[in-house]
């Protein structure tokens, strides 16, 4: 059976009992069954791991005990910061999920033009404690140690302005320049449209805040695709794929 990795936002420290409480011990407890002794590995997503065994199951908490820090060393050596259109249904949890085992560094959703997504201020933080936790569920899955930052939704011509890390490209169809037909980069920020792309006055806005054009090929992508896609030449271009 494989060991359980489990995220907690609890410190973590060797032999410095840890209490699961909440889904998480939910599953271990009721779905997975386990009982005390059995390893389980604890992450908190600063990076890096701890061994752990189970020391105690209550009614409604799991008591770890973690062993020695270990690193998994499979955090990429390129930086990738990616923005996002926000789309309808459950596409923004699928760029989410499939990024983070991608290895991206940080994800902004965008509010452009074009987002047909109304909300709230309070449904748009329930949305983004979401996004946090299919990233939290990525991780475990894909044995990172390291979460993505999962920053909150943010108009385009707001995010746009402000400071980014390394090259910025925004992807468009017309006239983009291909990924591989850049510099060597350690750091990159691309952004993607929601359905439709970017209206012409957002790439235009984009170009005066010095941004460049990115193509992705003479097929059109749909909107969850396109960043990952992207993710994926850029991981093989400069990152460890």
């Amino acid at each position: 059976m494989r060991i359980p990795r489990i995220f907690t936002d609890n410190p973590l420290n060797a032999n410095q009992a840890v209490i699961i409480d909440g889904p998480a011990a939910n599953h271990l407890s009721r779905v997975l069954r386990l009982t005390a002794g059995h390893p389980v590995v604890l992450f908190n997503g600063k990076g890096g791991h701890y061994p752990s065994k189970i020391s105690d199951i209550s009614k409604k908490t799991v008591t770890l005990l973690p062993g020695e820090r270990s690193d998994s060393n499979n955090e990429s050596p390129l930086e990738t910061h990616i923005a996002i259109g926000v789309s309808k249904g459950d596409k923004m949890d699928l760029i989410v999920q499939k990024a983070t085992e991608l290895g991206v560094t940080s994800i902004t959703p965008l509010l452009t033009q074009r987002t047909d997504v109304k909300l709230n201020a309070e449904r748009w933080q329930k949305k983004h404690g979401h996004w946090q936790q299919v990233a939290i569920s990525a991780c475990e899955q894909s044995t990172r140690d390291t979460l993505p930052e999962i920053h909150s939704p943010v108009r385009f011509t707001e995010w746009i302005q402000t400071a980014r890390q390394g090259l910025t490209g925004i992807c468009h169809p017309e006239n983009g320049q291909r990924l591989a037909a850049l510099d060597a980069q350690k750091s990159i920020t691309l952004a993607f449209g929601s359905e439709g792309g970017f209206t012409d006055e957002e790439v235009a806005e984009a170009i005066r805040n010095q941004a460049i054009t990115i193509g992705l090929g003479p097929r059109v992508l749909r909107a969850e695709t396109a960043p990952l896609a992207a993710l994926a030449i850029c991981q093989n271009l400069w990152g460890d794929f």
